[in-house]
């Protein structure tokens, strides 16, 4: 068993929700299969909508967010970066913030929940969908639950409903993650590990070639807006 790093490990209570929510959303498939077009053509609206062009800016919006209310006694408060790795076709984004509470995990599988507030623009609802644009298997490490989605396990669950639709939804059924062992064989998350509290990670990215010139064109500007984020890193 891979050894846990300090500070991340899961809170029993979160890793009980992200159980708990699979099985209602499963539940809910079962008493009304059309939920699962509904849900799965929803999604892809995202994909290919306003969104499908803007995932960096909305991977850091959601960063400000978890730093809104965060403890600024840290020396890594306000931080946040950006790795794309093209050999593992790979893209990350760590911040310093809050880590996950139960209404983020929460409205991150749902989509309308997030609860805006004060200076927060929008804590993982709509726009962490747009990393949908880039993958459909989306990762989420963070020191309090860590946890992936369209995993087989969900697949196999959504499938086994019998549903008609052409496409299964993605973003409703989030599983555990054992963030020791993703530590443990990505070095990439081991080093942001090292001080960040959450890591999005996306595997096998489509669209590399406009991800670098997102990164490439990302304005600075937008600091100004975000009173939370000090500094962004894109490499």
């Amino acid at each position: 068993m891979a050894e846990t790093p300090r500070d991340w490990v899961p809170d029993p209570a979160l890793v009980r929700e992200v159980g708990e929510q699979f099985e209602r959303a499963i539940a809910s498939y079962k008493a009304n299969p059309n939920l699962i077009g509904e849900h799965a053509n929803h999604e892809e609206s995202i994909r290919v909508g306003g969104y499908a062009n803007r995932t960096l800016l909305e991977l850091v919006q959601n960063a400000a967010d978890a730093m809104a209310g965060a403890d600024h006694g840290d020396a890594d408060i306000g931080r946040v970066e950006i790795v794309l790795d093209p050999d593992s076709r790979t893209l990350y984004c760590a911040n310093s913030g809050r880590p996950f509470s139960k209404n983020g995990l929460i409205a991150i599988t749902h989509a309308h929940l997030s609860g805006k507030r004060g200076d927060e623009i929008g804590r993982f609802g709509l726009g962490f969908k747009s990393v949908l644009a880039v993958t459909d298997s989306p990762q989420v490490v963070s020191r309090s639950v860590s946890f992936e989605f369209n995993s087989p396990a969900a697949k196999e669950a959504i499938v086994g409903i019998g549903s008609a639709a052409r496409r299964l939804p993605v973003l409703r059924t989030a599983t555990l993650l054992d963030a020791a062992a993703l530590i443990a064989v990505d070095p990439i998350v081991r080093e942001l590990s090292e001080w960040a509290t959450t890591v999005v990670r996306l595997p096998e990215v489509t669209g590399l070639d406009r991800l670098r010139d997102e990164m490439e064109s990302f304005s600075s500007g937008f600091l100004l807006f975000v009173g939370a984020v000090r500094a962004v890193r894109l490499r």
